[in-house]
């Protein structure tokens, strides 16, 4: 019984740390692991953990956690390089003289690229690509944005590591059978589901997307409620975290990112001159 109070203590107390974001993420994991571990008096003079080391860090040396976080480092390349933003922009702009060219190829980029990427990054990446081209030419994006919401789910299904469930299932499999699956043992039926699913989006589908105003209103109304505000020299918030300024607590405000340079930070940083708060 004690040991059951223990555990959801231990859960009670991680979710409140997740919720609230007083750590990191991962330093939340790392020290729900360690509570886990942690030997305490169980009588008779024993001192044991809810789970034995073994057991709690044989993950780490678990193939299917190495390779999803290769495939979120690669992820993380192709994005912070802009490889996928340059090679995107192009191919979208080059079929931009027609609606059912640019459909597709939004549908077979994000495809290609949600293969080796995962799926939400995927259209976080192209999101604002197909935003540019819609304002560029005076489209309407809810036109186009679905494809892309398709793409990234249809993509992940191609290879062994377009989505973490099937590194899971080739683990599980290998456990069990003593055979992983292969990189490529996928695409033979995602490439059938890719093909009906373009069949049906370029013909049938398309047919009930809704033909709202143009990218001009979409641009206007980003110029009322985003803007970037720079942190300068002897500012009051520099050396403090997101949450410890009174206005980042309004509810008619939000900050989605903090920027500095090129990259992207945490929400836990402190605050330094020159960082730009995107909000």
């Amino acid at each position: 019984m004690a040991e059951y109070l223990a555990l959801g203590l231990i859960l009670a107390t991680a979710v409140y740390f997740f919720w609230t974001q007083k750590f990191p993420y991962e330093l939340t994991a790392m020290l729900v692991l360690l509570a886990l571990v942690l030997p305490w008096p169980r009588g008779e003079g024993r001192w044991q953990g809810i789970l034995d080391y073994q057991l709690a860090f044989a993950g780490f040396g678990s193939p299917a956690v190495v390779m999803i976080t290769a495939m979120f480092v690669f992820g993380g390349a192709l994005v912070r390089t802009g490889a996928a933003e340059w090679v995107g922009l192009r191919l979208f702009r080059a079929a931009a003289g027609r609606e059912i060219f640019l459909q597709l190829t939004i549908l077979t980029v994000t495809t290609v690229f949600s293969m080796f990427v995962n799926d939400t990054t995927t259209v976080l990446v192209f999101l604002p690509l197909i935003l540019t081209i819609c304002r560029e030419r005076n489209l309407s994006p809810s036109r186009y944005l679905l494809f892309a919401a398709y793409g990234s789910l249809l993509g992940g299904q191609w290879t062994l590591i377009g989505t973490r469930s099937n590194i899971l299932i080739s683990d599980f499999y290998r456990h069990n059978s003593g055979e992983g699956l292969g990189f490529f043992d996928f695409t033979v039926p995602a490439a059938v589901i890719f093909a009906a699913s373009a069949f049906y989006l370029l013909t049938i589908g398309r047919r009930w997307l809704p033909a709202l105003a143009g990218a001009a209103v979409v641009e206007e109304n980003v110029r009322e409620y985003l803007t970037e505000v720079s942190v300068t020299e002897g500012s009051a918030v520099i050396g403090k975290k997101l949450e410890e300024l009174i206005w980042s607590k309004r509810p008619d405000l939000a900050v989605v990112e903090v920027m500095r340079g090129s990259q992207r930070l945490p929400r836990w940083f402190s605050l330094e001159a020159e960082d730009v708060l995107i909000m």
